[in-house]
């Protein structure tokens, strides 16, 4: 891995190398050019619009771990029963009907797992308790493989949109690079550093806090 970095590190050193070259050269034969730099990690970092993106999927993130803490003490109610809760649950001014429908709801639940537990622990089951617990043992699996199936759904789409927030951002940040640097009359603006190596060591024209006001502005 250190390796690989050490090669990504030459080579991009070696476009560094060949685009000033070449900025150089155009450089002599017409006016002189000038070269900015910007700290992009702390533009990316500083972008007002990266924040919010964040507070709504932590938003989104406290929801369906709600749902889940719900589901995983629940899970002998049968689907429409934790609809129903959840919809309850979810309603942001409950009245005393809505109240008094949720504690029977967790009433009910707390009921069948203490039966539940009941049949677990108890050694000589009639038939008819062998099929009861048989029926509440595939429920409470088929509740399991629900949420799995739910985390996994979940995790790919935060993901999904993680990766979006991201392009997002970026897309901000090099918008906000471009009308800074056109309106100081830079050539080219170079990145500071490529993850953990340093790419420009020095630069006379730091544009980075004026692409964080730029990003911010209200």
């Amino acid at each position: 891995m250190l390796k690989l970095r050490g090669i990504l590190a030459v080579i991009i050193f070696g476009l560094f190398l060949s685009a000033l070259a070449s900025s150089l050269a155009l450089a002599a034969d017409a006016k002189p050019m000038t070269f900015g730099s910007v700290d992009v990690e702390k533009a990316f970092n500083g972008c007002e619009k990266k924040t919010q993106l964040e507070q709504d999927l932590a938003g989104q993130l406290a929801q369906f771990k709600q749902w889940y803490e719900l589901k995983s003490s629940n899970k002998l109610l049968a689907p429409e029963e934790f609809k129903q809760l959840v919809d309850l649950k979810a309603k942001p001014n409950q009245n005393e009907a809505d109240k008094k429908n949720i504690e029977e709801l967790l009433a009910l639940s707390k009921q069948r797992d203490g039966a539940f537990q009941a049949l677990q622990q108890k050694s000589n089951l009639t038939d008819a308790e062998k099929t009861q617990l048989a029926s509440l043992q595939e429920q409470v699996k088929q509740c399991d493989s629900s949420i799995a199936e739910e985390v996994g759904k979940r995790d790919e789409e935060l993901g999904k949109k993680r990766v979006e927030l991201s392009k997002q951002v970026m897309q901000e940040v090099e918008a906000a690079v471009a009308a800074v640097a056109k309106e100081k009359g830079l050539a080219m603006v170079f990145a500071k550093s490529v993850g953990e190596y340093t790419f420009v060591v020095y630069s006379n024209v730091d544009i980075t806090d004026e692409v964080l006001k730029g990003l911010n502005k209200k």
